[in-house]
């Protein structure tokens, strides 16, 4: 048996099977329930790690069965939906608390599945321990992905009219995991940057990166990429090597491409970040630096 599983308990069984399949893409082992007579049978046989309870049914409510769990001391993760108002909603979140409850979350309808994904994934990831072996295996099977976040450019006028424009994109890495869902870094980096793991994801996300600014390109799209840089690949030559290299071998010109550095990775040792970013600045890639490296009265900048 599956050491997550979700139960789904609405009336609706369209709604129902939704959530449930999306319980399963991020997963978990679902099954559904669209009455009370189904919840506590299906409860008791299978007592599920997970649930996503609907409010308002026939013949009983959420209330009831926030107060069957807490006479049953469940320790199920809760995640509370309806349509109601939010208010309604939140009023049952303090009182699944104040029963002992573990309310996981809220959430109203209608529901997006990127918001149930990223639910189910950070309560699979708070009792699933991810290890080294999961990273290298990742890696082989090659489940890092890359998203693209907008980089909008906007323009105020004096008369408050104002126009946006997408000046580029930030590269951000997932990692689809087999049975977790989708996994944002905050789940794996920490990890990699006490490992050697570290230098092969940023490689990784260089070369799909660069490689995504070709296709672009060639397609008649002219923008940049935006590239996050950790500590820990301004300890070698590695990373700075290979972005030359793969901008060479795919004709992306270096501008294109923009590194940001937070502030934490550019004092962790500023003589060798030094060191690198300069010899890229020379190659022509841009720089996203903060201002303990810009010297500017701003928070940060990019540098041409």
């Amino acid at each position: 048996m599956n050491a997550n599983r979700l139960l789904v308990i609405d009336d609706d069984q369209e709604i129902a099977d939704f959530v449930s399949s999306v319980g399963q893409m991020s997963g978990f082992e679902a099954q559904t329930a669209c009455n009370g007579a189904d919840f506590e049978k299906t409860y008791n046989a299978w007592i599920p790690t997970a649930i996503v309870l609907d409010l308002q049914m026939p013949g009983v409510n959420g209330i009831d069965i926030i107060r069957s769990l807490a006479n049953k001391s469940s320790k199920s993760q809760i995640i509370v939906m309806s349509g109601v108002d939010l208010k309604i909603i939140e009023s049952v979140r303090l009182l699944g608390l104040s029963y002992g409850l573990n309310i996981a979350s809220v959430i109203q309808k209608p529901v997006r599945a990127a918001d149930l994904q990223e639910i189910f994934s950070e309560i699979i990831g708070a009792n699933d321990i991810i290890d080294f072996s999961e990273i290298q295996t990742a890696i082989d099977d090659k489940q890092f992905r890359l998203v693209f976040q907008p980089k909008v450019e906007l323009t105020i006028k004096p008369n408050g009219s104002g126009r946006r424009k997408t000046a580029g994109f930030e590269a951000l890495l997932r990692w689809h995991h087999p049975r977790r869902g989708i996994l944002a870094p905050g789940k794996f980096i920490p990890l990699a940057e006490i490992s050697s793991f570290m230098d092969d994801l940023t490689l990784l996300v260089i070369t799909k990166a660069v490689n995504y600014l070709k296709q672009w390109r060639q397609e008649g799209l002219t923008t940049s990429i935006s590239l996050n840089i950790s500590s820990k690949n301004l300890g070698s030559d590695r990373f700075a090597d290979h972005l030359v290299a793969t901008c060479k071998d795919t004709g992306v010109p270096p501008g294109a491409v923009i590194i940001e550095l937070t502030e934490s990775a550019a004092m962790s040792d500023p003589i060798r970040a030094m060191d690198i970013l300069t010899r890229l600045r020379l190659k022509g890639f841009r720089l996203s630096m903060p201002i303990g490296l810009t010297h500017t009265p701003t928070r940060c900048c990019v540098l041409p």
